[in-house]
């Protein structure tokens, strides 16, 4: 019999009929073969199909941590308020200090051989590596604390908190200025199509701009949470647009039309800072200011698992930021820890290649 399933599982699935029961042994292993094959089609997950390892604490950081991001050399990177950027070597917990920022550090993004850093003052920190040392070079990029930067394909754009959006070339010369708001710009996000991004402001609207000319694609959604929109992503190739604000709502949100969907969820007590996608799985993480992270099913936006400080060990502050790859999900807080986290889904049953050939036959 698939592990996990049983006769009283698959009796409840029959309205608690005895007809499941009265079954041979044999025609009851087809039944659940059935109800598990078509389960994997249309990918229904349920909390027990997830499991959460808390795989190591990445500790050193001496204020709170604000920014991660994956870089194709030094894998993990992390920044926060005490100005260090810090390499972490995830088999040993190790961390190696490649830059000192005198200011707090907000965002992260890499692009082609430069590691970006966004600070406080509204700085952009440019990191260039040199024999064996990464050497800053300090742009005034924005007047207050730049939150978003956004890798493109010609460059980058950043945001900051004197609402300006600023567009980079390779040679980091600064191509387009605009004033998008008359408040901070918080998140930035490509759409898959590499044409379009959405910026997110604590006006509490989205805007979504060609890449070219940073001219509207579509008009702005004016009320998408009150009264900040903190982060965004895309789903569904970039078909759905995911937020959480200060409202501490998850929305889904149509594109290009932006009609509301049915789904607009309680997701946690306080402000959502962060969501993030897994990389293969069907799944969905948002990390909030009240301390928790939260595990979702992406396609029917099921709350699959919540972690905690009381049963997993999680952080004791605020989430700030979460970051997900192949290698697991990174969250950082306000506890200065970053946490890895190992999130899997162990699907019921027999693998559907087998059972595919098995109805065939």
């Amino acid at each position: 019999m698939p592990r996990g399933f049983s006769t009283h599982y698959c009796s409840t699935i029959f309205n608690g009929t005895p007809a499941f029961n009265n079954c041979s042994v044999r025609s009851q292993a087809r039944i659940i073969q059935l109800i598990t094959y078509f389960r994997s089609l249309i990918k229904i997950m349920k909390p027990s199909d997830v499991s959460i390892t808390k795989v190591k604490e990445l500790m050193g950081h001496k204020a709170a941590v604000y920014a991660l991001d994956w870089h194709p050399e030094l894998e993990l990177i992390s920044a926060g308020g005490n100005g260090w950027i810090v390499q972490w070597d995830l088999e040993t917990g190790d961390g190696h200090l490649i830059a000192r920022i005198e200011d707090r550090i907000f965002s992260l993004a890499h692009y082609e051989n430069y590691i970006l850093a966004g600070t406080m003052s509204g700085n952009l920190i440019v990191l260039e590596k040199k024999g064996e040392k990464w050497e800053p070079r300090v742009i005034q990029a924005h007047t207050k604390g730049l939150y978003g930067i956004q890798s493109t394909k010609d460059g980058f754009i950043t945001g900051g908190g004197d609402g300006f959006l600023c567009q980079w070339d390779k040679s980091l010369n600064q191509t387009q200025r605009i004033q998008l708001a008359q408040n901070s710009i918080r998140n930035i996000q490509l759409h898959p199509d590499k044409k379009v991004v959405a910026v997110s402001t604590s006006s509490g609207k989205i805007h979504f701009l060609n890449i070219e000319n940073l001219e509207a694609a579509i008009p702005p959604f004016q009320n998408a949470h009150e009264p900040s929109v903190f982060c965004t992503s895309w789903l569904d190739g970039g078909k759905q647009l995911i937020s959480g604000g200060r409202d501490a709502l998850l929305k889904i949100w149509k594109f290009p039309d932006f009609e509301p969907t049915s789904q607009e969820i309680n997701a946690h007590l306080y402000t959502i800072n962060s969501i993030a996608q897994h990389p293969d799985e069907n799944l969905l993480a948002t990390g909030s200011r009240d301390r928790t992270i939260k595990i979702w099913d992406r396609s029917t936006f099921a709350l699959l698992k919540v972690i905690d400080f009381e049963k997993y060990g999680g952080h004791v502050n605020s989430v700030n930021n979460l970051y997900w790859t192949s290698e697991g999900l990174f969250s950082a807080g306000d506890d200065r820890k970053v946490i890895h986290w190992e999130i899997e889904t162990a699907f019921l049953g027999t693998p559907k290649s087998d059972l595919e050939h098995d109805f065939i036959r």
